[in-house]
């Protein structure tokens, strides 16, 4: 692989994962949300344990699938290396096979795309949840400043 086409590979996976945060943007969508002023304040106070807590949920599922997918590809690479070492005809050692077999085996590398992809998910969940606690806490300090004036 030259240095053109590896360029080539890094941008079209920058483009999936922008591609994928667009998607979750608009599937899951929360910048309308945490803009607030005077006048939404109330409504958005009320409703933010309920946003907080669901997006939540959403990055607790996606994080416990992206543990499943780690879990599968490290089966599948100890079947990889078991197989490397004692089924081949090569006479391999483990620093080769590591080295230069697993890393380039389609099924290990077709699964740490799928868990590249799944992290980027997570990290757009746990995003969020920062977002919605970080604006508890910008609502409570706005409504002191308020009421203190």
């Amino acid at each position: 692989m030259d240095i053109k086409e590896t360029v080539a590979d890094l941008k079209k996976s920058k483009i999936e994962r922008e591609s994928i945060i667009q998607t979750l943007k608009e599937k899951y969508p929360i910048e309308d949300f945490i803009v607030f002023n005077e006048f939404n304040l109330k409504e958005k106070e009320e409703i933010l344990p309920f946003k907080l807590n669901e997006f939540q949920e959403y990055f607790y599922k996606e994080d416990a699938l992206l543990s499943g997918l780690i879990e599968k590809r490290d089966i599948l690479i100890a079947e990889k290396y078991d197989h490397y070492r004692f089924q081949e005809d090569k006479r391999l050692s483990p620093s080769e096979i590591k080295d230069y077999y697993l890393k380039k085996d389609p099924e290990i590398v077709a699964f740490n795309k799928n868990i590249t992809t799944q992290k980027t998910t997570v990290d757009y969940f746990a995003g969020c949840v920062k977002t919605l606690d970080k604006m508890f806490w910008l609502i409570k300090d706005y409504i002191k400043t308020v009421r203190g004036i």
